[in-house]
Order: C-alpha cells, then sequence, then structure tokens
C-alpha cells in the first residue's frame, strides 16, 4: 500500500541526487504548500517548472522518474519497517532531531531510518573519535568518558568504529549509559549488530540509525557521511589524534572550520 512515507523512502533512496538537493525541492513544495506526495504525482512537464527542478535539469527529472517506477518497491520497504517497529523520521517531522538541521543544514539527510529507544538523543550527547591504532592513554580516556557519560546520564552517539569510539560506546553501555550506534549502511544489513546489541535495545539503552537506503552496503562514502552526522547529533566531541590523510580527519576539519568545537584527548 502507498502511503505518505512511501514517497519519503522513495526519496531517500534515490541515486545521483545530493541531500542539498532534495532538500532544496522540499522547502519549495513546503512554500507552496505541496507536499511529497503530490509532487509525485505530477507529470514530468509538471515537475520542470519547479525552480529547484530547473537546476538539477534532466539529471533530476530521470531520477525522479526512476523513483516513481520503484514506488511500490518504496511502499513495501517502508511497510515492511513499520510492521517491525522501526521508526522512520523525515526531514519536515517534528520528531527528527533539530541538532542535525542546526549543524548540517540543507545537507540534512531527508529520511532517518531507526530503532530503538530514540529519547536517548533528547540527553545530553557525547562522542569520542580518533584513529583506529590510539595510544593507551587515549583508549584509557575513552573509557573513562564511556563510564562518565553512563554516570551523568547523558547518551553517547557512536559509530562502533575501532578504537576510542568503540571502547567509549562498551564503557558506557556496560556501565548502564544509553548510546545511539550512526551506522554506515542500511539499516536492513545491521542483521548481526542488532543481534550483538539486542539485550541493551531491549533494556531502552540503545538506538541504531541510518541515513542510507535500508539495503544499502557500508563503504568509504557512507563511513564519512555517517561521521558528519555522529558529529551533527553530539553536544561535544572529544576526538584522539588522527592521520592527517584519513577521511576522519578531513572531516573533523571541515567541522571546525564551520565553527563548531572539538576536545582533543
Amino acid at each position: 500500500m502507498i502511503n505518505d512515507m512511501t514517497y519519503w523512502v522513495a526519496l531517500s533512496c534515490m541515486e545521483g541526487l545530493t541531500n542539498v538537493e532534495k532538500n532544496t525541492l522540499l522547502v519549495e513544495l513546503y512554500r507552496q504548500g505541496s507536499s511529497l506526495a503530490d509532487f509525485f504525482r505530477k507529470a514530468s512537464d509538471d515537475w520542470r517548472r519547479y525552480e529547484s527542478i530547473a537546476m538539477m535539469g534532466e539529471r533530476g527529472v530521470a531520477a525522479f522518474e526512476a523513483a516513481r517506477k520503484a514506488l511500490p518497491n518504496s511502499a513495501f520497504i517502508a511497510e515492511e519497517l513499520l510492521s517491525q517497529r522501526y521508526h522512520l523520521l523525515p526531514v519536515m517531522s517534528a520528531d527528527y532531531p533539530a541538532r542535525i538541521k542546526r549543524c548540517l543544514k540543507y545537507a540534512s539527510p531527508v529520511l532517518l531510518y531507526c530503532r530503538g529507544n530514540l529519547r536517548l538523543l533528547e540527553s545530553g550527547t557525547v562522542s569520542a573519535l580518533g584513529s583506529p591504532y590510539p595510544s593507551d592513554e587515549a583508549l584509557a580516556f575513552a573509557a573513562s568518558l564511556g563510564q562518565s557519560v553512563a554516570r551523568e546520564g547523558s547518551t553517547l552517539i557512536s559509530g562502533e568504529a575501532p578504537g576510542c569510539d568503540n571502547t567509549a560506546l562498551e564503557a558506557t553501555l556496560s556501565s548502564g549509559g544509553g548510546a545511539v550506534v550512526v551506522i554506515p549502511e542500511g539499516i536492513m544489513k545491521f542483521g548481526t549488530g542488532f543481534e550483538r546489541l539486542f539485550r541493551y535495545m531491549s533494556r531502552g539503552k540503545l538506538a541504531v540509525v541510518s541515513s542510507f537506503s535500508p539495503d544499502a552496503y557500508r563503504n568509504s562514502e557512507r563511513q564519512t557521511l555517517s561521521d558528519r552526522l555522529i558529529l551533527a547529533l553530539s553536544d561535544k566531541v572529544y576526538a584522539a589524534p588522527t592521520d592527517p590523510r584519513s577521511a576522519l580527519h578531513a572531516t573533523l576539519q571541515s567541522y571546525l572550520s564551520a565553527g563548531h568545537s572539538v576536545i582533543p584527548f
């Protein structure tokens, strides 16, 4: 059955368009008082009259034509996820984390696929990033930070990356704290991860968030986008030294250049 969430899944899964381009269209629709469903129901010639589509050119029209043809599959994905108690948060939803929009603005993911206790995002949030090969001192700090997060009732934002990130996550969860894991793949690909973390999720201590098509495999590009989402969700960012040649180092430098702060350790 095609419902409103179907169109959000279709938009999220579209290839060839950036989040900036997708959000530019959404803002145009909002200003006109139209919905995403209204847009998909229009003829492609009508699409060309939108300023945001005109900026994309025929590439944009072709992308939306392909998404429209895939609507039955998008409807199946939406129905399947919702029936299994996943949460789907469109960027225009009141439940969508305001932190993300403040930080990423038009580059915010248009749809978040989530599972678990999303109330964890209502607490103060902390992340611990760094090289996958940290010093013993950095690992000790990450473990102490995780324990502190649990003690203070904050929430750790983690990507389960090797090194300080995963050390802080394990310390937080083992100390009874809560965490949100941001994954660089589709949420339907995280099956073994859900099995491994089930005991924490069943206690309301964990949520998992993905910004990608549910069946997307992890790769380096999605890892970088997930790192940006981790930063956007974090009130405080702690970072151990990173390899200057790494993608994470570049992501942190971009974050700093945008006027945000990082606490080194």
